[in-house]
């Protein structure tokens, strides 16, 4: 019974630390579209001027 436990605990920790991973991940990708999008302003104003 405690194997049991220790598999479904051990379990639960993977998962939350693959949640973390995932939200990481979302992370770098939205600051990565946030400095293309920088990158595109820059690339118009450079163009205006």
């Amino acid at each position: 019974m405690k194997t049991i436990i220790a598999h479904a605990f051990i379990f639960t920790l993977r998962s939350k630390f693959q949640k973390v991973e995932d939200r990481k991940q979302r992370i770098q990708l939205i600051t990565e579209s946030i400095t293309d999008k920088n990158d595109t302003i820059r690339l118009n104003l450079a163009k205006v001027d």
